[in-house]
């Protein structure tokens, strides 16, 4: 299922022109609640990617970077695993992965309270906000760190940048479109069908 047999698809379910202003005003956001329901609920191979960065030598934190994806920027939702990869700015493919533990942020500040005295190859890691990371010991050369994770993909859109097709249309149309015609309900102010 592509953007245009949804629109028109939803238009003849909901009872509307396609062109109807308001539909077309309210349509991106059916569909980025319908596909971020989806996310939430299934975890799909497809959003799971590996990114490689730099660690910067005697400083614990690293920012976690966006990516692109189908031409969208799009960031980590959850980091699943984390590997050093050594010897210094080696590749993943190149070097030697070393699997890092995933600790609290309490266990780091209390085994390693000091960045500066405390310097090595990183053991551990843990998550300081959404999008910063936080290792143990303190890098002592810029190490690449290989992350594991899930990230939320571009949403299916008819805009400039959008891509028209996407894994949940192509894999999942019944899901994907039962999922819109739930929003799509509220939309109606139909809020028992969303309530459901």
């Amino acid at each position: 299922m592509n953007y245009t047999t949804l629109t028109s698809t939803l238009a003849v379910y909901m009872v509307t022109p396609p062109a109807n202003a308001n539909f077309l005003v309210a349509l991106p956001q059916i569909i980025v609640n319908a596909e971020n329901r989806i996310y939430r609920d299934c975890d799909f191979i497809s959003t799971r990617t590996t990114q490689t960065q730099a660690l910067t030598p005697a400083s614990r934190q690293l920012a976690l970077s966006s990516f692109t994806d189908s031409g969208q920027t799009v960031r980590f939702k959850v980091v699943q695993s984390v590997n050093v990869i050594t010897p210094t700015a080696t590749l993943p493919d190149a070097g030697t992965r070393v699997p890092l533990q995933r600790v609290s942020r309490d266990f780091l500040d209390c085994v390693w309270p000091s960045s500066a005295t405390s310097n090595g190859v990183p053991q551990y890691f843990t998550m300081l906000n959404d999008q910063t990371m936080i290792f143990a010991p303190t890098p002592d050369a810029a190490y690449n760190v290989e992350i594991i994770g899930t990230f939320r993909p571009a949403p299916m859109g008819g805009a400039a940048g959008l891509p028209a097709t996407t894994y949940l249309g192509d894999n999942y149309p019944d899901l994907f479109f039962n999922a819109c015609m739930v929003e799509a309900a509220g939309y109606q102010k139909n809020f028992g069908s969303a309530s459901d």
